[in-house]
């Protein structure tokens, strides 16, 4: 037999054994996990960006609380932080135009637009908020420029940006502002929209709702007010329909209590049925339907129509 193969009975040289690996305490692990998780939310935290949001949220929830002085401290704060970021200069005017200070939301919503570099979803909301401001013909400036960007530079659905414009069509026009021509185009431009989706087995979903609103608001001031009537019916009655689907479900999840992602999806239903009331509403007031206007128009009111809130 082989030495290298001794036998069993073989007695083998004295060694010590090996001794056990050494091992942190549970301790420690949790220490430097604490302290690697503190150094990357400081670094979050420390961007000029994520201060300039935190000071941003912060601001909202001052002007939410009535807290106007705050809130315009804080938003100041936010943009000395990030002043060159298109969205915060953007939120500042809207935080302006909701303290009665209109020249500082026009300001704002200037240099938002300076900074946005063509991004179609800044200009949009600019679109609006000069809408809203009554400065239609800046509203409806972007509103053909974000179709132009649809066109060239395909940074937007073109059915979404004829919506927009079209809408933004409308709202001029409930405030006197638009042109025959206008709210001809108006119309031009929702039914292209519409067309991308709507065939004879369409089923109506909440985004053809949203275009079947814009058409049957501007068909009120083209003159054709029955016509809005039934499409302002068929848009109302679908977000009727999700909004009783989405109720009943969080119902079922928790009978007590809405869960919050169900309640902040319901906030955002209410305030579009607010809109479609009250455009039904002046469509009904149109039709000298005196009994059945008041009644939208008070339900609208309920679900928290506002323009000053961008509920309109």
């Amino acid at each position: 037999m082989s030495s290298s193969n001794p036998p069993e009975s073989s007695v083998a040289p004295s060694q010590t054994p090996p001794g056990p690996r050494p091992r942190w305490p549970i301790g420690r692990w949790l220490l430097t996990l604490f302290v690697v998780a503190a150094i990357y939310v400081g670094f979050i935290f420390l961007t000029p960006k994520s201060r300039a949001q935190f000071k941003w949220a912060a601001a909202v929830n001052a002007l939410e609380a009535g807290k106007v002085t705050e809130a315009k401290q804080l938003a100041n704060e936010a943009l000395a932080i990030f002043g060159d970021d298109a969205s915060l200069q953007r939120f500042s005017a809207e935080l302006f135009y909701r303290v009665d200070e209109p020249e500082k939301a026009n300001e704002h919503l200037e240099q938002a637009i300076e900074l946005a570099d063509d991004n179609p979803y800044i200009l949009n909301s600019a679109s609006f908020l000069f809408a809203r401001l009554g400065e239609h013909e800046k509203s409806l400036a972007l509103a053909d420029k974000i179709v132009e960007l649809a066109e060239t530079q395909r940074t937007i659905h073109m059915h979404r940006a004829l919506n927009q414009r079209a809408y933004a069509i409308a709202l001029a026009a409930a405030d006197g502002q638009a042109t025959p021509e206008q709210i001809k185009q108006g119309l031009i431009d929702i039914n292209q929209a519409l067309s991308v989706f709507v065939h004879e087995d369409t089923v109506i979903d909440d985004q053809i709702a949203n275009y079947l609103d814009t058409r049957g608001y501007l068909e009120l001031f083209a003159g054709a007010p029955q016509q809005g009537l039934e499409d302002l019916n068929k848009a109302i009655a679908v977000y009727e329909l999700v909004r009783r689907e989405l109720l009943s479900q969080a119902k079922e999840q928790d009978p007590e209590k809405v869960p919050v992602a169900a309640a902040a999806a319901d906030k955002e239903f209410q305030g579009v049925l607010a809109v479609l009331y009250s455009h039904r509403a002046a469509i009904y007031e149109k039709l000298k339907q005196t009994e059945a206007a008041e009644e939208d128009l008070a339900r609208a009111k309920e679900l928290g129509l506002s323009r000053k809130k961008g509920i309109w």
